[in-house]
Order: structure tokens, then C-alpha cells, then sequence
């Protein structure tokens, strides 16, 4: 009677430690053994599905994935964002992300143009902790794979043609039509503002302190240099692709170049303050009938 009594204690703490742990149990046909296998001996199963490894978006990406339900997963799911293209760079968010019905999502605050890899991590009672997948992402101005990555726009083949003509009446504007006088034509990469200086170049001047300056009297014994004397300068807004600007010597209403040779530095700004190297090109004016 005493053995039956113990047979059926044992048979009844195995039940209970079944059905407290949610255990699956198997036994071997060959020796009868048993083993119990607990959610403490697997981490959550947490994944990073958006955004997708290689995928381009805007500067407030949205992370989601699926997330672990058992007995004991956290409620919460852990996104570090790395700067690179590695989970081993340096890490710039920790964002914590509540677990709903199996999945989890948060917005990312604001991240500059560039590369980033996300990683989503969850942890358990028993001090498991499940991790997604690396996703690198980039990050491009206005999102979406047709937006380019942010650079500084690019002037190219500037020229003035002719580089000889005599002085006009007419403003400058952007024109695609031969101009009476010149046209100052260049190629932007992208819609930009446009800066033309106009100076004049190998000027007379006097070194002093290490600077090439007008000549006076105070500095007329000083060591003889030549100089780049800027004239003045225009704005205008140029589009993608080639550009052409009439050019008869006026600055603006109330100021035109005088008869000399000139040089023209030209530099492109786009909206988010990018600048492109200067191109430069020459032309002379001479005097009018």
C-alpha cells in the first residue's frame, strides 16, 4: 500500500510540473526516459522585418517586426540603431518598442542622410535575449529609391561665348536663345542657386602683411604683387542640365563693367546648403560703338 502511495506522488508532481511550465515532454520507446524541455532554455524569437535589409527611406524610418508571446518574454522589444553598415558600429538610438498581439513597431526620431544597420533584441523571465536580423537601411533626402543622396551640386563645361563683345543694355537672365553680346553657359547636376563673381584679374598691388592689397601711399615701398579685384557679383537660379545666360556687361541697373578682361567664378548652392568647387571662365569687354 506505501508503494502505490509513493507511485502515484510521483506521477502527480510530474503532471503539475507539466502543466506549471508549459513543458513539451518525450520518451524514449528504447529505455523509458524522460526529458522536460521549458520556455527558460529558448530566447524570444524577435525579427526585424521593415525595414528590409537595403531598403531607402525617409529620415523617420519606421521599425517593425513579429515578437516572442511565451510565458515570460518581455512586453517590450529593444531597437538599437548603429551608424554604418554593422551592428558593431558606433550606436546612435535605443529605442523600446511595446509588444502588441505578437509584434511590435516604433518610429525612429530624425537620422541624417547616410547609412544605418538596426537590430531588434527582446529578452525573457529567465534572462534569454532573442535577436533579429542586422538590417542596414539608408537614409535619403525626401525617402524612396528615385531620391538621390544628398551632395553638393556640381558645375560643369562653363564657358563664355564669345569671349569678346561690346557692352549692351540688356539685363542678364537665363536664357536657352544666342544672346546679342555673350551668353556665360555652364551645366548644373541639379537644380541650384547659381553665384556668378565677376573680378578683375593681375591687378596692381602692394604686399602687405602677407596680403596682396590696393597700392597707397602708406604702402608704396611695399614688394609689388598682382591681385583679383572683384567687380561684383549675380544670383540666379538655375535648373538641371545646361544652363545659358545673356551677358551685355550689366550687374544690375545701376552698374555695369567697364571696358578690361574679366574673370567669372561660378558656384552652385542647393537648398540644403551644399556648394559646389567654383568653375571659372574669362571673357573681355570692350567699349561700345
Amino acid at each position: 500500500m506505501i508503494r502505490i502511495v509513493a507511485l502515484l506522488s510521483v506521477v502527480l508532481v510530474a503532471v503539475v510540473a507539466v502543466q506549471g511550465s508549459q513543458a513539451t515532454f518525450t520518451g524514449g520507446a528504447s529505455n523509458g526516459a524522460s526529458s522536460f524541455a521549458t520556455y527558460a532554455d529558448f530566447a524570444p524569437a524577435v525579427t526585424l522585418t521593415t525595414p528590409a535589409a537595403g531598403a531607402v527611406t525617409n529620415a523617420t524610418p519606421t521599425l517593425s517586426g513579429a515578437a516572442g508571446n511565451s510565458t515570460g518574454d518581455s512586453n517590450t522589444v529593444t531597437v538599437k540603431i548603429y551608424s554604418g553598415t554593422s551592428a558593431t558600429g558606433t550606436q546612435i538610438q535605443t529605442l523600446s518598442a511595446p509588444v502588441s498581439n505578437g509584434s511590435w513597431s516604433i518610429v525612429s526620431p530624425a537620422l541624417a542622410v547616410g547609412n544605418y544597420t538596426a537590430r531588434a533584441e527582446q529578452a525573457d523571465a529567465a534572462g534569454n535575449t532573442g535577436l533579429s536580423s542586422a538590417n542596414t537601411f539608408t537614409i535619403r533626402r525626401g525617402g524612396g529609391k528615385a531620391a538621390a543622396v544628398a551632395v553638393a551640386p556640381t558645375v560643369s563645361s562653363a564657358r563664355v561665348a564669345p569671349a569678346r563683345f561690346r557692352l549692351g543694355s540688356g539685363l542678364p537672365r537665363i536664357s536657352r536663345r544666342t544672346p546679342v553680346g555673350t551668353t556665360i553657359s555652364f551645366g548644373l547636376s541639379g537644380a541650384a542657386r547659381v553665384t556668378l563673381a565677376f573680378a578683375r584679374p593681375k591687378q596692381p598691388g602692394r604686399l602687405v602683411a602677407g596680403r596682396c592689397v590696393a597700392p597707397s601711399r602708406r604702402n608704396r615701398r611695399g614688394r609689388a604683387c598682382t591681385r583679383s579685384l572683384p567687380m561684383g557679383s549675380l544670383r540666379l537660379n538655375g535648373t538641371a542640365g545646361r544652363n545659358r545666360m545673356r551677358f551685355q556687361g550689366r550687374l544690375s541697373r545701376h552698374k555695369t563693367l567697364r571696358p578690361g578682361r574679366y574673370i567669372t567664378a561660378i558656384t552652385a548652392s542647393d537648398a540644403a546648403g551644399n556648394r559646389s568647387a567654383p568653375r571659372t571662365v574669362s571673357f573681355t569687354v570692350v567699349p561700345g560703338p
